[in-house]
């Protein structure tokens, strides 16, 4: 991540976590782009990508940070009508594809709403899920 100009340093501030956030050298604002969340032996748990201010990122083709939220889910459901798959809503009403391991989220920018998205791996274990992710993920302004 260096190399693209960014820096990393943790928080010290989220119980039972050891997050790592990336911002860009000199970024005036204080949240960062990309925060990684590990688990306390060292394994990455969850990645969490800013709406705002994060990298673009893609799944199957659909771009995934910083869209309107209403053009996500029309992609999210074309894409779950054409692979034959269902779709799964968030308590907050976002919608994303099964199989698809990440939850989607809108957070507001000035007068706009956009998308973050929280990448997890759950494999066969369904115990990392949204329901055990940190706190503070929930919360972006």
């Amino acid at each position: 991540m260096a190399a693209h100009g960014f820096t990393a340093k943790t928080d010290g501030y989220s119980p039972g976590w050891d997050p790592v956030r990336f911002a860009k050298e000199g970024s005036p604002l204080s949240q960062a782009e990309l925060e990684c969340y590990f688990y306390a032996d060292g394994e990455l748990a969850y990645v969490q990508v800013d709406g705002r201010l994060g990298p673009q990122v893609t799944c199957e083709g659909i771009r995934l940070i910083g869209r309107l939220p209403s053009q996500l889910a029309q992609e999210m459901e074309a894409h779950a009508t054409k692979h034959d798959t269902d779709l799964r809503f968030s308590p907050t009403g976002d919608i994303s594809c099964d199989g698809f391991q990440l939850e989607l989220g809108a957070q507001r920018v000035g007068d706009r709403v956009v998308s973050w998205a929280l990448f997890f791996v759950s494999g066969d274990d369904h115990s990392n899920t949204r329901d055990n992710a940190p706190e503070a993920v929930w919360y972006r302004w």
